[in-house]
């Protein structure tokens, strides 16, 4: 079993499927960037009780994990999306 206690940062294309993984690896502190297909589906998201890790803009995922000297990222989506 996959165990990590750091943050954990999930910027998704789509659903941030990679949060509910973080969180069943035990990681204390996940931040998560989405860009949801729809303001239902952002909903639904929050619902899960994951919703608590989202932040608004990449200016306010920085400014959160700044303070954290080692960060497991997951990008999650297209090549373009990644690359952009």
């Amino acid at each position: 079993m996959i165990k990590w206690e750091g943050p954990g940062i999930v910027v998704s294309e789509g659903w941030p499927s990679w949060s509910f993984v973080l969180k069943a690896a035990n990681c204390k502190r996940i931040f998560t960037l989405a860009k949801f297909r729809s303001a239902k589906v952002k909903e639904e998201f929050k619902a899960t009780g994951l919703g608590e890790t989202l932040v608004g803009s990449v200016e306010e995922l920085c400014k959160s994990a700044a303070e954290y000297d080692k960060l497991l990222v997951f990008c999650q989506g297209s090549e373009e999306f990644a690359e952009s």
